[in-house]
C-alpha cells in the first residue's frame, strides 16, 4: 500500500513530500487573546530591557565597589546586564516569531525571579526590605508570570500544530501529558513520533 511506497523513498524524497504537504496543512487559528498576549510579552521584554540599561548605568555609579570582601558592584551590575540582554534577546525572538523564543523567555523569567529572590533576601532586616518586597510582588513576579504565560502559549500552539500534522485532533489536555516531538531509536538516532502516539 501507500505506506510501503513512501517507506521505499529516499530520505530526501520523503522530506520534499513533507514540505509540500506542510504548505497545504491548515494552521491552527490562535485565540483572540493571542495577539494581545504577544503584544504584552513584547512590551515586557523590550520595555524591561530599555529600562534596565539606564538602571545599570545608575548602579555602576551608586553601588559600593565591594561589600564583605566581594565585588558587590560587579556582581549586581553584571547580573542586571545579563538580565537586560536576556529580555532584549527574548523580545527580538518574539518579534521575529522564532521558536527559540521559548528558551529565551524561560531564561528571562528565571532571571527575573532570581533577581527578586536576591533583592528580598539580601535586603531582609534592612531599611530597604519592604521596598524589595513590594518590587518583587508588584513588578518582578508579575513580569516573570507574563513571560511564563508566553512560553506556555507558544508550547501549546506548537503542540497543536504537531498534532494537526500527525492527523490528530489539535485540541489537547495539559502540556504535562504531551510526549516529546522526537524520541530515541535503537541505533541512537532520533525520529519523529508516528501519528497516534
Amino acid at each position: 500500500p501507500a505506506a510501503e511506497v513512501v517507506e521505499s523513498w529516499s530520505p530526501e524524497q520523503r522530506a520534499e513530500m513533507a514540505r509540500m504537504l506542510d504548505r497545504l496543512v491548515e494552521r491552527p487559528v490562535p485565540g483572540r487573546t493571542a495577539p494581545h498576549r504577544r503584544l504584552l510579552v513584547l512590551l515586557v521584554t523590550l520595555g524591561g530591557a530599555a529600562l534596565l540599561f539606564p538602571w545599570v548605568a545608575y548602579l555602576s555609579a551608586a553601588l559600593p565597589e565591594s561589600s564583605s570582601g566581594g565585588s558587590w558592584r560587579t556582581a549586581w551590575v553584571g547580573y542586571d546586564v545579563i538580565l537586560a540582554v536576556a529580555l532584549a534577546t527574548a523580545g527580538w525572538l518574539v518579534w521575529h516569531r522564532r521558536q527559540l523564543a521559548v528558551v529565551a523567555l524561560s531564561v528571562a523569567a528565571t532571571l527575573v525571579l532570581v533577581d527578586a529572590w536576591f533583592d528580598v533576601t539580601l535586603s531582609w532586616g534592612t531599611s530597604e526590605q519592604w521596598g524589595a518586597v513590594l518590587t518583587a510582588a508588584l513588578v518582578e513576579i508579575p513580569v516573570a508570570s507574563v513571560l511564563a504565560v508566553g512560553v506556555v502559549g507558544m508550547l501549546r500552539r506548537t503542540v497543536a500544530m504537531m498534532r494537526r500534522l500527525r492527523g490528530q485532533d489539535p485540541s489537547m489536555g495539559s502540556l504535562w501529558s504531551q510526549p516529546s516531538v522526537v524520541r530515541p531509536v535503537h541505533d541512537g538516532a532520533e525520529r519523529s513520533l508516528p501519528a497516534g502516539r
